[in-house]
């Protein structure tokens, strides 16, 4: 028996993934909380869910439609330290570069203050395309869950000076 397969759910989580990549790129920084905030409670079990490694996992999920427009690097060395997530674009998608830095229990600000900090930039100089800086995070006892983005742009020309 041959069953028709639709794939109408991964169709829908790719739209999705697809929207959040776009709110990054456009610094929407409400909806881009939403959705991460969404993804976690959905994918998460209560006794995972506080920790950064659960939180990786909800940026990978979220981000997964990313291959078509970048190339993703995880702990990656840079500075004095490593980013979290990076997302480089690949040839011709004219995509910004995505740093992403998450915290659980401290404030989306102290994020990107780390990835500014700890200068993981510098690992991006030569290339031509703006940076995004992306920090998100939640506080794990607050009973909501909420969870917040900053995202903050420089240009290339600033990590080569």
């Amino acid at each position: 028996m041959v069953h028709d397969i639709t794939h109408v759910e991964t169709l829908k989580r790719v739209k999705l993934s697809d929207k959040l990549i776009e709110d990054v790129i456009n610094m929407n920084e409400d909806a881009v909380a939403d959705a991460i905030e969404e993804i976690h409670r959905r994918e998460c079990t209560p006794l995972h869910y506080n920790n950064e490694q659960s939180l990786r996992t909800v940026i990978k999920l979220g981000f997964f439609a990313y291959r078509d427009k970048y190339l993703q690097f995880e702990e990656l060395p840079s500075g004095n330290g490593y980013a979290d997530i990076v997302y480089i674009p690949i040839k011709y998608s004219n995509c910004p570069v995505l740093v992403i830095e998450l915290k659980w229990d401290k404030t989306a600000i102290s994020a990107l203050d780390q990835i500014k900090d700890r200068h993981y930039p510098e690992v991006l100089k030569g290339f031509d395309e703006e940076i995004l800086l992306v920090g998100i995070s939640y506080d794990k006892d607050d009973e909501s869950k909420k969870h917040y983005c900053k995202i903050e742009r420089i240009l290339p020309e600033i990590i080569d000076n």
